[in-house]
């Protein structure tokens, strides 16, 4: 079996996708998940969106407050992308 014979194999025995609500710090070049509180998520005040090739808006991710929203959108935008910063409502 090649690679990609493999892989749908493999993703057809994971079981349906759920929603883990997770949060990941970025220290020093090194990523950090961990899984985090509806508490924790409620109190998050700017959300991070990107197009998809159908053009529809999807969530990249929240942060704490709007600066740190601009820096991360800096980061992850790629050249000719747009990473709108909108309230989390």
């Amino acid at each position: 079996m090649n690679i990609g014979g493999r892989a749908r194999s493999s993703k057809a025995g994971e079981g349906p996708r759920v929603r883990v609500p997770a949060m990941i710090t970025v220290e020093d070049e090194e990523w950090i998940w961990e899984q985090v509180s509806a508490d924790v998520l409620a109190s998050l005040s700017h959300r991070l969106m990107i197009q998809d090739v159908d053009g529809n808006a999807q969530p990249l991710g929240c942060t704490a407050d709007f600066d740190t929203a601009l820096a991360l959108a800096k980061e992850m935008a790629n050249e000719g992308e747009v990473i709108l910063i909108e309230p989390n409502l």
